[in-house]
């Protein structure tokens, strides 16, 4: 009993957290991610946001508007002190884009690229939806394994992929909601992560207040959204995934390939 005594104290000295006793299967953690992302199937919000480049030493800061569904929708408007900077909306392929700053309007594919337009991070818009809705995207596995962070007192999900590369959902063990999640190639390299931190609960649904994003093949740049109001399950008007054109600016396509 000192023994086990002794262990306790010197593991709260160096900030780790023991494992609880109850250890979680791979299943259960996965079923705890699917149940969330059940759970929250639309988003609407305003946040405070940060775009940064610390290559550059830059930072643009903002507010942001979003309204997100589950399937991959996206209406997302930003503006700053002077009024709106960009309007995004994402809906099925097509893809829209209002840009202030630039007096353009585009128009294209709802590809990676072009959602990277107005949020920094070039990822597929139904995975942006899952980061948005507070939660990680899952992906098809070959297998699955359960760890646990001592640091952080987090259950760790670990994905074996197809093609040797990884995913890891780390999950706060009560409630167990999706803290960190990160997917990495076969070279280890990460390919993106996230974040999720001071949860509230939203109609009965969990959710975070700050969220962090960023790519992993731009380690000096990420998104931070620090969320001022949010209400969640509430139908998206139809309006919101059309952006017209103002008068005078002509429609430009956008391909992924820079033309």
């Amino acid at each position: 009993m000192k023994w086990l005594l002794l262990v306790s104290l010197v593991s709260a000295c160096h900030g780790v957290t023991q494992m609880p006793p109850k250890v979680p299967t791979a299943n259960e953690l996965l079923a705890d991610v699917q149940a969330h992302q059940q759970q929250a199937r639309t988003r609407k919000a305003q946040a405070k946001v940060e775009f940064w480049d610390n290559t550059k030493g830059d930072r643009l800061r903002g507010n942001l508007s979003m309204w997100v569904t589950r399937d991959g929708r996206l209406r997302i408007d930003v503006d700053s002190q002077v009024g709106l900077l960009s309007a995004l909306a994402v809906n099925g392929d097509n893809f829209q884009l209002l840009d202030v700053k630039n007096d353009k309007y585009f128009t294209g594919q709802a590809a990676p690229c072009n959602v990277e337009r107005v949020l920094h991070v070039a990822l597929p818009p139904a995975q942006v939806a899952a980061a948005l809705l507070g939660d990680a995207p899952l992906f098809p596995h070959e297998g699955a394994e359960v760890s646990w962070n001592g640091k952080d007192a987090r259950w760790v999900l670990t994905l074996k992929l197809a093609g040797g590369n990884k995913q890891t959902v780390e999950l706060s063990d009560r409630p167990r909601n999706v803290e960190r999640s990160e997917l990495t190639d076969a070279a280890g390299k990460k390919l993106w992560w996230l974040e999720h931190e001071d949860w509230k609960t939203v109609k009965g649904v969990a959710m975070p207040e700050r969220s962090r994003f960023q790519q992993g093949d731009k380690a000096d740049q990420d998104v931070i959204l620090k969320f001022t109001s949010q209400d969640v399950n509430v139908e998206p008007p139809a309006e919101a995934w059309v952006i017209e054109a103002p008068n005078g600016l002509m429609q430009q396509e956008l391909r992924c390939n820079g033309s």
